[in-house]
């Protein structure tokens, strides 16, 4: 199979955030900047019973061919040692995707303050859905909502 042709469109950058909430009470922001991916963002209408809105969604691929970190579930990755954890990378819902270089996040504070009104094209995972071919996995899709925040302009 020729995975270059396959994911021609990958030719994008992100950088990923996971957050590791260790029993003891250590956190860790385990955060990488993936290049070749595909990340793309659309607006969606979500249609209840009694309501109907317009939401902006986003779909990443990420491709599991390249020399790239390789993904592995959220569990095993968290239970990895920091140096296993070199060779992979995980998202799960709740884990954050910034377009391009995101910003060093290392501390609670840091996480907490990585919020679309601080962050341009800042997106939360909603659903992880893992695509085989052959039996082995080619590559991950993402997919959740892109948040929009209103910015004020604090110099007046």
């Amino acid at each position: 199979m020729n995975w270059n042709a396959m994911y021609q469109l990958c030719n994008q950058t992100v950088t990923i955030y996971h957050a590791i909430y260790f029993p003891d009470g250590r956190f860790v922001c385990e955060q990488r900047q993936m290049k070749q991916v595909y990340f793309d963002c659309a607006k969606r209408r979500q249609v209840d019973v009694s309501t109907s809105r317009q939401e902006q969604g986003f779909f990443l691929v990420i491709p599991n061919y390249t020399s790239m970190p390789k993904w592995k579930d959220g569990i095993a990755f968290d239970e990895m040692s920091p140096e296993e954890r070199q060779s992979f990378y995980t998202l799960q819902p709740g884990d954050k995707v910034v377009l391009g270089n995101g910003p060093a996040v290392q501390t609670r504070q840091e996480w907490a303050a990585l919020t679309p009104e601080k962050i341009d094209n800042l997106v939360t995972v909603k659903c992880v859905d893992v695509k085989y071919f052959n039996q082995q996995i080619c590559h991950v899709e993402f997919e959740g909502m892109r948040s929009y925040a209103p910015r004020i302009n604090r110099s007046r």
